[in-house]
């Protein structure tokens, strides 16, 4: 822990005198990167001849907003798993599922994504309400509305630059969630944690959370009319896709966005399908990589690993969403 040596403006503006901008550091031993920086606001009052804390809350006041840890919301409770370490409130026994399912997660992960470098343990945390999540993510209240789960990387940096990765769990989504459909969510964390040191911002939306929908869906028993309901629809509705989503096709109506995950997903499993998985990865690393200054690392992939282009490939792609699209549609009209 190490004590400013002057104070913020603002708390100084603020008149409040024995406010302090604390830095700590703390590391994970064994699953941590590299140690994490924390910032906190600390309130001293002088007591006899001692200086004694009084709280950590008075910055707010002014608009310093303290970095949040999940041991600041209450007794914490760890779960060692094989590939896991599960921290969070409400007692081992509710954890202890949650570390089974990462381990099960981090496997998968790991056997699809090996060549991302990542074989390591996952960090998952599981506060007891969706505020709770929301805090230690700074996020907005309400914004994680129906969210299961987020990697996020520690201090506020994009995963590639953070000192560590955290899956955290939003256990008002969770439990709203099949049971049946809880691997899936943490299968599909986990491959943003394998896959790290490959996201950088090359790496579109539809990428990324199309890999992880692809690798979340391997092998699992969760039927087509589920994975494709909105998507379904949308189609039965009239709509027809045109280009690979955007950032922007990522926000707005939850329907919209269930779409745009599941369209993203049909991206990546036809690159599985037509050219092989071990394609697919190298297509992620290869735009993942890309050198400084390449114009269109996403084509440059397509040409170089698949041997396609961007428009070639959207074509095809159109046509597998529909087909899949289709199929779902029929089973939902054959078990409504």
């Amino acid at each position: 822990m190490q004590l400013a040596d002057v104070q913020p403006a603002a708390l100084a503006r603020g008149g409040v005198p024995h406010v302090y901008q604390v830095t700590e550091t703390y590391e994970l031993s064994g699953v941590d990167y590299q140690p994490v920086t924390v910032t906190r606001y600390l309130t001293f009052v002088q007591h006899d001849s001692k200086w004694l804390l009084s709280s950590d809350r008075d910055g707010d006041g002014v608009g310093l907003h303290a970095d949040t840890q999940i041991w600041d919301q209450g007794p914490v409770s760890v779960v060692r798993g094989a590939r896991s370490m599960v921290i969070g409130l409400g007692g081992e026994q509710r954890l202890k599922p949650f570390a089974d399912l990462a381990d099960h997660a981090a496997a998968k992960a790991g056997k699809v994504w090996g060549a991302a470098g990542w074989s390591g343990d996952v960090v998952v945390v599981v506060p007891s309400t969706q505020s709770q999540v929301e805090a230690l993510l700074n996020a907005a209240a309400g914004s994680l509305q129906g969210v299961v789960a987020v990697t996020a990387g520690e201090g506020g940096k994009p995963l590639t630059g953070a000192p560590a990765s955290r899956v955290l769990i939003n256990p008002d989504a969770f439990n709203a969630e099949a049971p049946d459909a809880w691997q899936f969510f943490l299968d599909h964390e986990l491959t943003h944690v394998a896959t790290r040191a490959w996201t950088t911002g090359a790496v579109p939306l539809w990428l990324s959370e199309g890999a992880a929908d692809y690798t979340g869906y391997l092998n699992s028993s969760i039927s087509a009319d589920r994975k494709f309901q909105e998507l379904a629809a949308a189609v039965a509705g009239g709509w027809k896709p045109e280009e690979l989503p955007t950032t922007d096709d990522f926000h707005g109506a939850s329907d919209a966005v269930s779409r745009t995950y599941q369209i993203s997903h049909l991206a990546c499993a036809y690159i599985a399908e037509k050219y092989g998985q071990a394609k697919l990865v190298a297509f992620y690393k290869a735009v993942g990589t890309a050198a400084e200054g390449t114009a269109d690392p996403v084509d440059d992939a397509f040409r170089t690993v698949l041997g396609t282009s961007t428009k070639d490939f959207t074509a095809k792609w159109r046509a597998f969403v529909l087909t899949k699209a289709n199929a779902a549609e029929a089973l939902l009209k054959k078990h409504p």
